[in-house]
C-alpha cells in the first residue's frame, strides 16, 4: 500500500487562553468538574431548559417528597433531614443517582430520624453524598433527595410507599445528579482523577506573527455502554436516569447535560465525541410510534443490569411502567403489555446461550414473566420477538385476567401462584 493511500484522522485543539484559540475552535474537555465555568454553565442550561423548553417547563414548583435533605448555605458544616408537615411544601429540589457499593455509614432508620432532623455534620456523610451536597449548594438549591437518607431503610412499609412514588420523585426534580464513575458511595464523584486522552503539543506560527500551541491526539469517542461505568450496571439507576427531567452526568472526562426530550450535550465545548444514537431520550422511547420496539429496548437495557437483592428486579422498573401506562393508555402485567401480551410472552435470551448456573427463578414474578429470572454474575440479555401483528389476535382487556391462588399448595413451595387466563368469549346457543 502506498503512503498516499493511508487516510487517518486526528483531533486538533487549543486551550482557550492560548493565542491559537483564535484559529482553532476545538477545545479540550473541562476536567475540573467543580470549576466556576462548569457550575455557571450547568446553572445556565438548567435555567434555560426550565424557562424556555415547552417539554420541560413546569408552571409551579413541585411538592417536595416525603423527606429531603436541607443542605443549608455553602459554608455550613451541617445538613439536616427535612420532613414537610401538613400538606407538604412546594419547592425545587435535586435528586441523586449513585452506587451504594455496600453498606453506608449513615442511613435513615426508625430510631435515628430525630437525630437526622436535628442535624448531622456534613463530614459524617460518605463522600458521594458530601459531593452531592456541594453540587446542590453550587447550583443554588436548598433541597437534595438521596434514597439512603430519605427512605427509612428498616421500615418495609415506608420502602414500599417511597418506591411507589419514585417515578414522581425523579420526574419532578429540577435535575438529577448521575455519579456515573463511582462504584461506591465512599469514592465520591467530584474529585476523582480525570485524565485527558493522550495527545502531543506542537508550536504553531500564526498568521498575525504570534506563536501558539495546539494539541494533537487520536480521535476520542466515548460510548454510553452498559459496562463502561459502575452506575450503568446498577439496576435501580436505569429508571432513575430514564425518568429524570434533566441530568448532570459526571463522566470520566467532563460533565454532560441531558434533558429528556433531546439527549446528552456538553456543558462546555470539547473535542470528545459522544454518539447520539446510543442513549435514546426518554421522550423518544415513550412517544415512539413503534411501542413494541421501545419496550424491547427498555427490557434489553434493563436486564443487562445487576441487583444486590434479586427481588428488586420487579420493583426497580415500576416507575417506568407507571409512566408508560399513562402515556400508552395500556396495562402492564409482570413486564408484559396487555395490548401485545401474546407477542411479549415469547421473550427469550438474545445472547443465545443456556442459562448460567447463577440464574435462578424468583418468587417475585410468575415463571412466564421475564421478571422471574434473577442472576447477578451472568449477563442475561432478554428481548421480545417482534412477530407480525396479523399473526396474533388482539387481546381485549375484558378477556384478560390473572388469578392469585391464596392457598398454600405443596407444588408452589408455599408461595402464592398466579394463574393466567387467556381466551375468547363463546356464546352458547339457546337451543
Amino acid at each position: 500500500m502506498a503512503l498516499r493511500d493511508i487516510n487517518y484522522k486526528l483531533d486538533i485543539f487549543a486551550y482557550e487562553d492560548n493565542p491559537a484559540a483564535s484559529w482553532i475552535w476545538s477545545r479540550p474537555p473541562e476536567l475540573d468538574v467543580t470549576s466556576p465555568k462548569t457550575i455557571s454553565k450547568a446553572k445556565a442550561m438548567i435555567s434555560e431548559c426550565h424557562e424556555h423548553h415547552i417539554d420541560c417547563k413546569v408552571a409551579n414548583p413541585p411538592r417536595l417528597p416525603t423527606r429531603v435533605i436541607n443542605v443549608h448555605e455553602s459554608t455550613s458544616p451541617m445538613i439536616h433531614l427535612h420532613i414537610p408537615e401538613g400538606n407538604g411544601k412546594f419547592d425545587q429540589y435535586i435528586t441523586l443517582s449513585y452506587c451504594w457499593g455496600g453498606d453506608q455509614p449513615v442511613v435513615a432508620l426508625k430510631h435515628n430520624l430525630d437525630h437526622l432532623r436535628s442535624g448531622i455534620p456534613l463530614a459524617a456523610l460518605p463522600q458521594t453524598l458530601q459531593d452531592a451536597v456541594q453540587t446542590t449548594r453550587g447550583l443554588g438549591y436548598q433541597y437534595l433527595w438521596a434514597d439512603a437518607l430519605c427512605i427509612i431503610q428498616d421500615d418495609n412499609e415506608d420502602i414500599a410507599r417511597e418506591i411507589a412514588a419514585i417515578a414522581g420523585i425523579y420526574r419532578n426534580s429540577t435535575a438529577t445528579i448521575l455519579a456515573a464513575t463511582s462504584g461506591s458511595v465512599r469514592e465520591g464523584y467530584l474529585n476523582r482523577p480525570r485524565e485527558q486522552p493522550c495527545f502531543i503539543t506542537l508550536p504553531v506560527k500564526l498568521s498575525n506573527g504570534e506563536t501558539g500551541q495546539i494539541g494533537i491526539g487520536h480521535p476520542c469517542q466515548w460510548s454510553f455502554g452498559w459496562n463502561l461505568d459502575p452506575l450503568s450496571k446498577r439496576g435501580w439507576a436505569f429508571q432513575e436516569s430514564l425518568l429524570a427531567r434533566r441530568i448532570l452526568f459526571y463522566g470520566p472526562y467532563e460533565v454532560l447535560f441531558h434533558r429528556h426530550s433531546l439527549g446528552f450535550t456538553r456543558l462546555v465545548p470539547s473535542y470528545i465525541k459522544y454518539p447520539d444514537d446510543q442513549q435514546p431520550s426518554s421522550r423518544a422511547l415513550f412517544h415512539s410510534q413503534d411501542r413494541a420496539a421501545s419496550w424491547s429496548e427498555i427490557v434489553r437495557q434493563y436486564t443487562l443490569r445487576n441487583f444486590t437483592f434479586p427481588e428488586d428486579r420487579s420493583r426497580a422498573i415500576t416507575g417506568i411502567v407507571e409512566a408508560l401506562e399513562k402515556v400508552w393508555d395500556d396495562k402492564c402485567v409482570f413486564g408484559m403489555w396487555v395490548s401485545r401480551f401474546l407477542e411479549q410472552m415469547t421473550w427469550y435470551n438474545i445472547a443465545g446461550f443456556r442459562f448460567h448456573p447463577s440464574m435462578r427463578r424468583s418468587n417475585s414474578a410468575p415463571s412466564w414473566s421475564w421478571l422471574s429470572i434473577d442472576g447477578q454474575s451472568a449477563r442475561l440479555t432478554l428481548s421480545c420477538r417482534v412477530i407480525p401483528e396479523y399473526e396474533w389476535p388482539t387481546l381485549e382487556s375484558n378477556l384478560f385476567n390473572i388469578y392469585r391462588d391464596i392457598e398454600e399448595v405443596d407444588e408452589s413451595g408455599g408461595m402464592p401462584c398466579f394463574y393466567l387466563y387467556l381466551g375468547s368469549e363463546s356464546h352458547l346457543s339457546s337451543e
